[in-house]
């Protein structure tokens, strides 16, 4: 993580998904982000969302026009393996 960027911001991180419901997890990254930034003031909070949030989120992004430019086809990713992530969607 690029540590500058919390200097532009509002010193607040907003946790969203279902692993931002881990035990421990917001302490844990308000202490370490605290340690890397040296701000008092930094907060990090947990976002309240839908159990459907990854569905909606989901269904706007396959609706969207270059859906198919980002998807790894079962051929490439046999071809490549997990690599085929990186290599071809970043």
């Amino acid at each position: 993580m690029d540590v500058d960027v919390i200097k532009y911001g509002n010193h607040s991180v907003l946790l969203a998904g279902g692993t931002a419901n881990l035990k421990g997890l917001q302490s844990r990254l308000q202490m370490e982000l605290k340690k890397l930034s040296n701000s008092a003031n930094l907060s990090v909070h947990v976002a309240e969302c839908s159990e459907n949030a990854a569905w909606i989120g989901g269904s706007i992004l396959a609706e969207q026009a270059n859906f198919l430019s980002g998807c790894v086809t079962e051929d490439r990713y046999f071809e490549h393996g997990a690599k085929a992530v990186h290599r071809f969607c970043f």
